[in-house]
């Protein structure tokens, strides 16, 4: 294991995502990468009493419809921004961090608007997908990706934060 990398018991009763991270990091802020090698395994460090709560994000892309849109839909274009690898096999794909793997089924999607995964390992039908909406203002012209994702109250901030990289990474690649 390299040394950036954090291990975890598969089983980590009682606490959420960032209390976890910081019991590991000894009380100190946890970093974005740090909180990025757990975001798809949110589901093991949950109680399953614990609801989440929806957030929306939006944000502002220069590029066309279509070109965002394969960046969203397929495996290359997640590739550069979401997950170092994602495979697919039907409608299920697979998103590996650091040699961890979560699979997402593709449950809706319309070409160059939106598409929507719900992850297969998470218990909770109602809070365990996000979706990518693309929304194209009718006054201005700007395109916009609107995010739905779920988290545990008093994370939010957390999750934008985590949102933002990944965003920033989207936009570095398309030149958006």
């Amino acid at each position: 294991m390299r040394s950036n990398q954090l291990s975890y018991p598969a089983k980590f009763e009682g606490a959420n995502i960032i209390t976890f991270l910081r019991r590991k990091n000894k009380g100190k802020k946890t970093s974005a990468n740090a909180q990025k090698n757990l975001f798809l395994h949110n589901d093991l460090l949950q109680p399953e009493h614990m609801a989440k709560k929806p957030i929306e994000l939006e944000y502002i892309i220069r590029t066309s419809d279509s070109i965002l849109y394969n960046c969203l839909s397929t495996p290359s274009g997640l590739e550069e921004w979401f997950a170092p690898q994602v495979h697919i096999r039907g409608d299920v794909y697979t998103f590996i961090w650091e040699g961890e793997e979560r699979k997402a089924q593709l449950v809706s999607k319309k070409k160059e608007q939106m598409v929507r995964y719900q992850w297969l390992d998470e218990s909770d039908k109602e809070s365990n997908f996000f979706e990518l909406r693309i929304k194209i203002d009718e006054m201005t012209g700007e395109l916009a990706m609107i995010v739905t994702d779920f988290a545990e109250e008093g994370e939010e901030d957390d999750q934008r934060m985590l949102w933002d990289e990944a965003v920033h990474e989207l936009k570095r690649h398309i030149g958006g």
